[in-house]
């Protein structure tokens, strides 16, 4: 209704999301009906901003979804107003009490994210008939977002999501750090990867730190799985994570038992620890 209507009235959006927040939040059907609306809202974004070809979800939801924006407007300015407040309806997906809601939340964030991440890098595809490789970029454009634009948006959530770390959240939670280490490892730009401002620097390694530190199974293994890129790519002030890591993979290689074998085969998590063990070897020669 209020994507066929175009309304930009504040108080018809306001009551859809005080009934969100203090009624629905514990639905499932709701979550996930958030994140097929939020995901298409922000492929017809882009397409109308950049006018890249559409990242589309093949479930039955989604295309209904699909076909709604389809129906509705094609304004840019009312497309970026419904994107933000549909993204913004359900409030912060830490105040869920229920883990599973709270997982699909973060889905639905990771969902996104990779979007973003997807809008500035290279997108190559295969020609069946000749079987060469051709580079296409997105066409230029200084609004482009990097990744502190990303990190001002979803950042709260997803640092939140890691410091809390709330027992019995870890699935949401392992994948807030895995999307928060995409965010740092693949910057959309050159020049982004040594421009991260500050606090979300500072962000990040207190919430790995903690989550290293004080976080077991599923959360400790997605941080060792996942911050790697973060060492190849020398993020800057990435050491500041060696003296709990070191702790971390002591804990994992110094086992006679696989770890939490339930959650990662055993192998690839020994072989995310040595490969993390060869880039805090190359320290002291590096810096």
């Amino acid at each position: 209704v209020w994507m066929y209507s175009e309304t930009k009235s504040p108080v018809l959006w306001s009551t859809l999301k005080n009934l969100a927040q203090n009624n629905w939040t514990h639905v499932m059907s709701l979550i996930l009906q958030w994140n097929f609306t939020t995901f298409e809202l922000t492929n017809k974004l882009f397409g109308l901003l950049y006018g890249i070809d559409k990242n589309s979800d093949s479930s039955s939801e989604s295309k209904t979804i699909e076909q709604i924006l389809k129906e509705s407007s094609s304004n840019q300015d009312y497309v970026t107003y419904a994107w933000h407040r549909m993204l913004h309806i359900l409030g912060n997906p830490n105040s869920f009490k229920a883990p599973a809601i709270f997982f699909e939340a973060m889905k639905g964030i990771s969902s996104i994210v990779t979007l973003f991440l997807r809008l500035g890098m290279q997108t190559i595809r295969e020609i069946p008939s000749t079987g060469t490789l051709t580079t296409t970029k997105p066409p230029p454009s200084p609004t482009l977002p990097d990744s502190n634009t990303i990190l001002s948006i979803f950042g709260t959530w997803l640092f939140e999501a890691v410091k809390l770390n709330r027992a019995g959240f870890e699935d949401g939670t392992a994948l807030a750090i895995e999307t928060l280490c995409s965010i740092f490892s693949f910057p959309l730009s050159a020049p982004s990867k040594a421009n991260f401002y500050s606090i979300h620097l500072a962000s990040l390694y207190l919430s790995l730190w903690e989550a290293l530190a004080y976080g077991e199974g599923k959360v400790l293994i997605s941080v060792l799985m996942h911050s790697i890129p973060l060492f190849h790519n020398e993020v800057p002030g990435v050491r500041v994570l060696v003296p709990p890591l070191i702790l971390a993979i002591n804990k994992i290689l110094s086992s006679s038992t696989p770890y939490f074998p339930a959650v990662a085969p055993p192998e690839s998590v020994r072989s995310a620890c040595i490969s993390l063990l060869g880039y805090l070897i190359c320290l002291p020669n590096r810096f």
